[in-house]
């Protein structure tokens, strides 16, 4: 009799936990929505709090990490943006949209040769049907690794 009840209250210790893991996948999602919702409508700090709080509850959401790099960014926050897209790789080294997005980081914040090794990553790493953009991609890696060309005012005599 014993067993049968410590069998019954395992088993329905486990549907609780797996209720409540389903209920904080969903919360999670949900407020990674919200972010979503919220940055397209340009309202970053209440993205950035969606996001903030869907990591609280799933610190490995690959998505939600990615978007709020993408946030910083907007707000020229480079240098937290590329410690969240660092995050997302050392938790995913294989994630490839976390190289692209990595690469216009360092772009944009002036790293020419960081950036282009990034887009190179992005390409070796993304599955060919995923990459739609190989041909502009590849351009960017070549103006990336130009020799800054001089503009007549930037001459030196």
């Amino acid at each position: 009799m014993n067993a049968i009840r410590l069998c019954l209250s395992a088993t329905c210790l486990s549907l609780l936990l797996s209720t409540t893991a389903l209920a904080d996948t969903k919360q999670v999602e949900d407020l990674f929505q919200q972010g979503q919702i919220f940055a397209a409508q340009k309202a970053y700090k209440q993205a950035q709090d969606a996001y903030l709080q869907a990591l609280v509850l799933d610190p490995k959401h690959e998505r939600a990490r990615i978007s709020l790099a993408i946030l910083y960014a907007l707000q020229k926050e480079y240098p937290k943006a590329l410690k969240e897209i660092e995050a997302v790789q050392k938790m995913y080294p294989k994630s490839f949209l976390s190289y692209k997005v990595q690469g216009m980081l360092l772009k944009d914040s002036m790293q020419p040769e960081a950036a282009a090794q990034a887009f190179e990553t992005y390409l070796k790493t993304a599955p060919p049907n995923q990459i739609k953009d190989r041909e502009s991609v590849e351009k960017l890696i070549q103006t990336l690794r130009q020799p800054a060309t001089e503009t007549p005012g930037n001459q030196v005599p």
